[in-house]
């Protein structure tokens, strides 16, 4: 709603941003007129039947407004993308504890 006057607009859905990409990739990816965001969420097994998640970030500047929007955005971007790992990583180790 607070970006909606920049032109940046809301999805209906989640769903319709993410798109899985093979079993061990998916990717959320939004583009407006202002700048093109891409998340990549990534598996990888390791030794020891252990498992590597990782994620990556790319943006893509169309204009300055998407330099703004992404500066305020940014801290909160890395906040909530560390959360959801250490979350995932707290869930994966409960079930194996169970």
């Amino acid at each position: 709603v607070v970006m909606r006057p920049f032109g940046l607009k809301k999805e209906r859905k989640l769903s319709d941003l993410v798109h899985i990409e093979s079993e061990n990739m998916a990717t959320v990816c939004k583009n407006d007129k202002h700048l093109d965001l891409e998340i990549v969420f990534m598996t990888e097994s390791m030794e020891r039947d252990n498992q590597r998640i990782s994620v990556s970030t790319k943006v893509r500047f169309h204009n300055n407004l998407g330099k703004c929007y992404f500066a305020i955005i940014k801290p909160f971007h890395i906040l909530i993308c560390t959360t959801l790992l250490q979350r995932a990583k707290n869930n994966i180790e409960k079930s194996l504890y169970r």
